[in-house]
Parts: C-alpha cells; sequence; structure tokens
C-alpha cells in the first residue's frame, strides 16, 4: 500500500508497504470462509497517534487460538492499495480516533483548544455551588461547542428544579386532612382548628376519634415508621441521622418522629426497632418488595409481636388505588385531599397495608425465596412475585411532601425562552403537582392556553390531539399571539408514542412554547427525548439530577447532570456536571456560545491560513512556468503549522469573543446566532477561502514588482 497521504513521503519506492492478513485468516476470501470468523473478538489498544505502531490480538472462537497483530495487519484511513483490487477487513478506529486524524494539525489543536475551554468551565467561581462543595465539570470536551446550539432542554423537576429538600407538610388519614405547621397556605380545611399545628395535635388526641378511626391512624403512623429503607445514624452529640437513597424517605421517617413520636431507632437484618410514644416494639422483617421505577411503589411484610402478618405498602395513587380491596374506606376523600395537595405543589405518596394469613404467606414466601435465587433476570421476576401478594389492601391514607424551588429557577427558564430555547419538564409526580410547579417556574404564565391530553383511549386521543393541532395552526396562521403549552400523564403518553400516533403527537408538542409530561416513568422520559430527536434537527440537551434520568440524559445529544442528594449517577452519566439548575444559563449563554464561535473562526482560520500559503506557490508557479520550482524552503513549510502559525489560531480559540459576557445575559438573543448557525456555515466558509486567495494574491504581486524589473534584473529594495 502507499503512505504518502501519512507520512509525506514521495518517492513510490519508499513508500510502499508490505501489509499481509494473518495465516489463520487468509484464506477467507468468499462470505461462506468469512461466516467460520463468527463469534472471533478483537482486542486492540487504545486510539493513538503513532502512524508505524499497533497492538492487539484476534482471539478465534474455532480452536480457542488467540492470534498476535501488529502494524503489519493494519490498514490505515488515507492509505491507497496499489498490488491489490480489494480486501476483507474489520474497523477498529472510525471518525476521529483514525491515525489519520488524529495526526491532522487541525485536529490537535482542535483538542487541544476544547481541553482549554474545558478547564475555563471547570474553574468558573460563577458556576461553583458552595454549599455542597461542587465545581462545575466538563466530562467530555468533544462536545462543548454543540453547547452554543441547543434548542430544547429536558428537564426533570425533583432534584433538578427543586432543592430536594423533603419535608412533610400535609397528610390525610381516615379521610380527614392534618397539616403539620403553622404556615398560613398549609392550614388545614378541618373546622376544628384555626391552625394547622391543632389539627395535627387533633390527629393524636384519642379524645377526638372513634376506635375505629383510632385503629387506621395508628397503622398509618406504622407504616410511616417501618415502610422503607432508611438508616439510623448516631452522631457524637447522641441526636440520630437518617440516610437513605431517597430524600422522601428520610423526610418521611424524620416527619413521623417529630410530629407524632412514632421513632424508628434501629435495623437490623432480619428486625426493625422502633419506640412509639416511649415504648419500644419489636417487628419482625420478613420481607421487602423493593422501589423500582417500573412498580413506583414499595412493600415491607413485618411480623409483630403478637404473631400477626402485616403488609404495608406506600406508591404512586395510580398504583396504590388499583390493588386496593373494593370495601376500603376513605377513597373519595382521599382523592379530593390529594388533588388540594398537588394544586399546592406538594409531592404525594399513598399508603396502604393489609393483614396476611399465615398459610397464604408460607405459599408466598416460597415463591419468593426461589425468585430471590434465581439467577437470571433475577428483578423480573421477584416483580412478578410482588404482584401476588400487594392486593386487596385497604387505604390507610396519603402523605404531602415539600420541595421548594431552587435558586433562580424561574429567572433562568424565562432567560432560556427568551433565548429561543424550549423547555420541556419529564416528571414521576402528579399532574397538579407538575403544573402548580410550572407556575412557580414560569414555565407557564396566565397568558397561555393550557392543553390538557388526558384520554387514555387511543382513537379519542387521536381525536383529542388532531383537534388540537388544527386549532393551534389557524391560531398560528391567523397571527394570534397566544401562546401554547401541552400537559400529558403517563398513560396518555403511552398511547401517544405508538407508531401511528407518534408523528401526530410530535407536531402538536413542537407547536407549543413548553411541555409538561407526568406521571413518567424513566423509560418515557428517554422515549420523549428520541421522538423529538427522530424528527427535529435540533440539538436536545436533557439535565437530571438521579439515577431515573440516566436514560433521558444518554438520549439526548448534550447531558448534563446535577450532583445532589439522591447520588452522583446522573453526573456521572452526563457530559457535564453542574451543581444547581441556574448554572444552565451560563453553560449555554456564555460558554456554549464563546465556544462554538471560537472553534468555528478556528478552524475557518486553519483554512485560511493553508490556502493562502499554498495559493502563493499556485501564483509563483504561473510566473514561472510550472517550472517545479518552489517559493519556500521545504523546512519552512513543515514548520508553518506546528510552528511559526500555531499560536494565532489557538489564541483565537481560547480568548476570541463576539460579545461580552454582560451583553449575552442582557440580549439572550444572541443566542440564536448558534442556533441558526450564524458563525459556521459555506458562505462564510467561502468568505474566507476567498479572502486568502485575495491575500495570497496581493502578497504574490507586491513579491513580484518590488523584487523583480521588466528585464528580469534582481533590485534590492526596488
Amino acid at each position: 500500500m502507499e503512505t504518502s497521504n501519512l507520512d509525506g513521503f514521495n518517492s513510490r519506492e519508499v513508500n510502499l508497504k508490505v501489509r499481509q492478513a494473518l495465516p489463520e485468516t487468509a484464506a477467507c476470501t468468499v462470505p461462506s470462509r468469512l461466516a467460520t470468523l463468527t463469534g472471533a473478538v478483537i482486542q486492540s489498544e487504545q486510539p493513538n497517534s503513532r502512524l508505524y505502531g499497533y497492538n492487539g490480538t484476534l482471539a478465534l472462537e474455532e480452536g480457542g487460538k488467540e492470534c498476535p497483530l501488529d502494524s503489519t495487519k493494519i490498514l490505515l484511513r488515507g492509505a491507497q492499495l496499489r498490488n491489490t483490487d480489494w480486501i476483507y477487513g474489520a474497523v477498529i478506529y472510525t471518525g476521529h480516533e483514525t491515525k489519520l486524524m488524529l495526526n491532522s494539525s487541525l485536529m490537535m489543536t482542535l483538542e487541544i483548544v476544547k481541553y482549554v475551554q474545558c478547564i475555563m468551565i471547570n474553574n468558573d467561581i460563577d458556576m461553583y455551588y458552595a454549599d455542597n462543595d461542587t465545581p462545575a465539570m466538563t466530562k467530555s470536551s468533544s462536545l462543548i461547542e454543540e453547547l452554543g446550539q441547543v434548542e430544547y432542554v429536558f428537564s426533570d423537576k425533583t432534584g433538578t428544579l427543586t432543592r430536594n429538600e423533603m419535608k412533610l407538610r400535609r397528610c390525610s388519614v381516615g379521610g380527614i386532612s392534618y397539616a403539620f405547621d403553622v404556615e398560613p397556605h398549609h392550614v388545614s380545611r378541618h373546622d376544628n382548628a384555626s391552625q394547622g399545628h391543632y389539627i395535627f395535635q387533633h390527629m393524636v388526641n384519642n379524645q377526638y376519634h372513634t376506635p375505629q378511626k383510632l385503629s387506621v391512624i395508628e397503622e398509618f403512623l406504622t407504616a410511616l415508621m417501618t415502610c422503607h429503607t432508611v438508616i439510623p445514624e448516631n452522631d457524637a452529640t447522641g441526636e440520630v441521622r437518617y440516610q437513605a437513597s431517597s430524600p422522601d424517605e428520610i423526610a418521611l421517617v424524620s416527619g413521623v418522629s417529630t410530629f407524632f413520636n412514632y421513632k424508628f431507632a434501629a435495623r437490623g437484618p432480619r428486625t426493625i426497632r422502633c419506640i412509639v410514644e416511649g415504648t419500644e416494639k419489636l417487628y419482625e422483617c420478613l420481607n421487602v418488595c423493593e422501589f423500582t421505577s417500573s412498580r413506583r411503589r414499595m412493600s415491607v411484610i413485618l411480623k409483630e409481636w403478637d404473631g400477626k402478618i402485616k403488609l404495608y405498602c406506600k406508591g404512586a395513587d395510580t398504583v396504590i388505588f388499583d390493588r386496593l380491596t373494593t370495601e376500603t374506606d376513605y377513597v373519595e376523600e382521599t382523592l379530593l385531599h390529594l388533588e388540594e395537595f398537588a394544586s399546592q405543589g406538594l409531592r404525594t405518596l399513598c399508603f396502604a397495608m393489609r393483614e396476611i394469613p399465615q398459610e397464604e404467606y408460607d405459599a408466598w414466601a416460597k415463591l419468593y425465596d426461589r425468585a430471590a435465587k434465581t439467577l437470571v433476570n433475577r428483578t423480573e421476576e421477584l416483580e412478578k412475585v410482588a404482584e401476588f401478594i400487594e392486593k386487596d389492601m385497604y387505604l390507610l391514607g396519603s402523605t404531602a411532601i415539600e420541595d421548594k424551588l431552587q435558586e433562580g429557577v424561574p429567572e433562568t427558564i424565562a432567560t432560556l425562552q427568551k433565548a429561543n430555547i424550549k423547555v420541556w419538564v419529564l416528571t414521576g409526580d402528579r399532574q397538579e403537582t407538575a403544573v402548580n410547579i410550572g407556575y412557580s417556574c414560569k414555565l407557564l404564565s396566565d397568558n397561555m392556553r393550557v392543553i390538557l391530553c388526558q384520554s387514555h383511549e387511543q382513537e379519542t386521543l387521536e381525536d383529542v390531539i388532531r383537534k388540537n393541532l388544527e386549532e393551534v395552526n389557524n391560531r398560528i396562521q391567523g397571527n394570534q399571539s397566544v401562546l401554547f403549552a401541552l400537559v400529558i400523564d403517563g398513560k396518555t403518553l403511552t398511547a401517544a408514542l405508538k407508531s401511528e400516533m407518534e408523528k401526530l403527537f410530535y407536531d402538536l408538542a413542537v407547536q407549543c412554547k413548553t411541555v409538561i409530561c407526568c406521571r413518567v416513568s424513566p423509560i418515557q422520559k428517554a422515549l420523549v427525548v428520541k421522538l423529538v430527536k427522530k424528527y427535529s434537527n435540533s440539538l436536545l440537551l436533557a439535565i437530571g439530577d438521579g439515577a431515573n434520568d440516566v436514560s433521558m440524559i444518554q438520549a439526548a445529544h448534550v447531558g448534563v447532570g446535577i450532583s445532589g442528594a439522591e447520588g452522583l449517577q446522573a453526573s456521572q452519566n452526563a457530559d457535564f456536571s453542574i451543581g444547581q439548575f441556574r448554572f444552565l444559563q451560563k453553560l449555554l449563554l456564555v460558554h456554549g456560545s464563546w465556544a462554538y464561535y471560537r472553534l468555528s473562526k478556528m478552524t475557518f482560520y486553519y483554512f485560511y491560513k493553508n490556502v493562502a500559503l499554498y495559493f502563493t506557490q499556485f501564483w509563483f508557479a504561473v510566473f514561472n512556468g510550472f517550472s517545479g520550482q518552489t517559493l519556500y524552503e521545504s523546512w519552512t513549510i513543515m514548520f508553518f503549522n506546528v510552528v511559526f502559525t500555531i499560536l494565532p489560531p489557538m489564541a483565537m480559540g481560547v480568548l476570541d469573543q463576539f460579545s461580552c459576557e454582560k451583553l449575552l445575559y442582557k440580549y439572550p438573543q444572541l443566542y440564536t446566532l448558534g442556533q441558526n448557525n450564524e458563525f459556521f456555515n459555506q458562505k462564510r466558509f467561502w468568505g474566507w477561502i476567498l479572502n486568502a486567495i485575495y491575500h495570497s494574491t496581493a502578497l504574490v504581486l507586491f513579491m513580484m514588482i518590488n523584487c523583480f524589473e521588466t528585464a528580469g534584473q534582481l533590485v534590492i529594495g526596488g
């Protein structure tokens, strides 16, 4: 093969290099023989710029033989076959990982500039969150310019828009709503007290309730105290601190301990120790059916000191109500309270229980043990077994947890919308909670026309979407300044994402200024992102803070993770990591815009300086009759890109600005320059090329006029 395009050798005898296949694979010249290589595995070294070095192995399934691979067995991109017409091969490196690209001075400079830009983001003091010592972090320098072209932001709610600092505020037990504090906006509707604090006292005061109601309250508080995966820890002062993977659980356990004196004290391998109003109680924990994003609930099965076996279950209202016995009470009252709590922006959970006969439990426990020992699809098998026991439950009540907005969220969303960035919120909360948060963070406004999609039947849903789409299009064509927002729940979204409906749903969603998807699962979050990616050429960004946001983050073009109370899964799987949602404003509007502009201009500058260099050679060849005489020494050309002109494009790629930070904040509309590819397009490219040709022409003419007389004698200085 010939490698002059790679190493620059011009002599045919020198640059023809021999490459041979492995003896074990040399005979595989027809598809039938190639099929025998099925199952073969190539282990390769990491991409590098060494043209004449390569190390790898080929493990053949047949016989288990492992063959060494070196540089004589590899064909490089840019090389040309000479005495061979065709070959069969396996692709090892592609795109920017090929040795041709890794040895390109432009690519090397781009990578250096991107690395420096990443350092600038990582050290930006304005994006440092002091409360948990979290700086901004760049995980992928290859995507930094895409921050300046984002058109859609898909955001989680809890922990992303909100603080994830949960506090128990309200509850509904036995059809009565209770408040846990004296804040005016949380006052209970109970007629016997003017403030929530007294309603709280009524809940644990025996004189206000019948024995039946007291039994429900006791079971409800026991469920809050035991149905969780919290671990209690004692600090140096002896105070108990709760640790859990979910802030919701900490809020519930802390709330029931503080307000009701139902304290969760310790957890053993098979026991749960609690202190109820000063009396110690020990429960045997028989089984735990853990929470998963698909189940959206968790259960514990406890054996009390009197031998009774009880199941306590908590989860989303839609999941719990589907598993209640027909004899349960307080369903309508609880639903009204859930709507009230959600309208205040509170996160809701429902609690239920059932007493399990010993015979039924023994039979079920065998199924559970068998599923727990399964080596394949253990989680799925345990979920199936849990379905058999989580049924015919009695409703105990519901809780409402407050999670306040993060600082600067409304201002950030308003700025992003001014920058022509559409913000979609994908959350697992109730519709009322999501809508309330939408108004709080200025995602929704009073002058918006909110479209609610809640039809679970596909034919009805199609009619609803077509009707709303027609209305939206008519308003737009009539130049009516009406903004639309779409709110859709998880069940409706399942129908809307089916192949025959997805395009219609997409057409309606993209016409709206904002979209809120509530009661959605992690996989639905990813499907929504993939839907927009499928039908749109826009650049998509997803931001979240928990493990349930990872699939959405990975589905988007750019992923941003928030390091929060739910762990580091999101930030570890994202391309960029920040401490608060408000930092997204500077990440996109400032760092993103600058990076896109700088890299665009630096790339054009590279083309410009090389075209200018070689066109001077071309014009000189015109004057010397194309004799082959060069204008420059060979070492001059060799060092032109790597020494003489290396600093100007790097300085441009690191320091150049089309607008200062202050103006980018003041006029977010400048961000649309990146969305519309105003900095990197064919018009600008050919402008730079023509400029290079013009400058090369001027240089040669100036040199010829000043250095030569018409008689051909050399004159120094004209």
